[in-house]
């Protein structure tokens, strides 16, 4: 019985993700589950993902099946900042399978001299940066206090603009190849380039910035 509630409650989440799937297909700025989808469509089945993208990644496991032990490494704790040098390890302990790290842009901002210990070494990683301009996790949580701030839409000390930060041309001054995609075909194109390379690049994801969850 315990099974089989079980089964209904997955094939019930599959139908709510499909539906949100299927609301968000073709608007832009991509919703990360579209993001998701494409990325797990043309990552090779092998890959190893490296796991910080935070609110942009909350249907990960729906989209990518752990093969081993070695496919998957997330976070354990509530510190951010962790992803970006932890694909450097990952990358040296596992050197026969893609290593993809999928990182938000508040997190990628702690340790961004990683990409240079990647260009240094010619380690082979991609790097998925998921721009939506901010720490989201963090306004979210703050939101769901509904106080001032969520009655306000202000969320001081939260977004990263003004200016806006380009991770194309940070990673560029790191010795990365790097591009910013806004389309799901830009992202699969660019998957399919970076993966033929023999050493790390990056790939800045566009992201919409809704407050609220929605995909």
């Amino acid at each position: 019985a315990r099974f089989s509630a079980a089964e209904q409650a997955k094939a019930h989440m599959r139908t709510q993700l499909e539906a949100s799937i299927a609301e968000v297909t073709g608007k832009l700025p991509m919703s990360p589950l579209i993001m998701l989808k494409t990325l797990a469509a043309t990552l090779p089945p092998d890959t190893v993902i490296v796991d910080e993208s935070l609110t942009s990644g909350t249907h990960l496991s729906h989209f990518f099946v752990r093969r081993d032990a070695k496919s998957y490494f997330g976070l354990q704790g509530g510190g951010i900042g962790w992803g970006l040098p932890a694909a450097l390890g990952v990358r040296l302990a596992i050197p026969d399978r893609p290593v993809v790290a999928i990182v938000g842009d508040g997190s990628a901002m702690y340790t961004n001299q990683s990409l240079w210990t990647a260009a240094h070494y010619n380690l082979p990683i991609l790097y998925i940066i998921c721009n939506n301009g901010g720490y989201l996790i963090l306004k979210r949580r703050l939101h769901a206090y509904q106080g001032a701030a969520a009655k306000e839409q202000k969320f001081i000390g939260f977004d990263i603009t003004e200016p806006e930060l380009s991770f194309v041309d940070l990673a560029h001054a790191m010795g990365v190849p790097a591009e910013r995609v806004e389309k799901p075909e830009e992202l699969e194109a660019a998957v399919k380039q970076a993966l033929r390379r023999t050493g790390p690049s990056l790939i800045e994801v566009m992201l919409e910035r809704s407050i609220t969850p929605g995909g």
